[in-house]
């Protein structure tokens, strides 16, 4: 379905060790989802409890992608493979 790719942004205080997430789709918002996605973690960081946004883009051909990766948390980088065999 929205699979090519998620980036999450954070919002909120930590208050739970498992975040609620909050799934948004995206297909060819480019110039509306970096706007979107702010305005979602404004009115969630007020809650008790940790919120991930989670922008899903469904293979958009404009820069959908490029504008929501800025959101995505620094902290949390997508896993790497380990090169420690021990």
């Amino acid at each position: 379905m929205f699979a090519q790719s998620s980036k999450k942004a954070r919002a909120g205080p930590q208050t739970r060790t498992a975040p609620d997430e909050h799934a948004m789709p995206a297909y060819n918002e480019e110039g509306k989802i970096g706007r979107v996605v702010e305005k979602v973690a404004a009115v969630v960081a007020d809650l008790p409890c940790h919120v991930e946004i989670v922008v899903m883009d469904g293979c958009s051909t404009d820069g959908t992608q490029a504008e929501a990766e800025p959101t995505a948390d620094s902290a949390c980088p997508p896993p790497r493979a380990s090169t420690d065999h021990a």
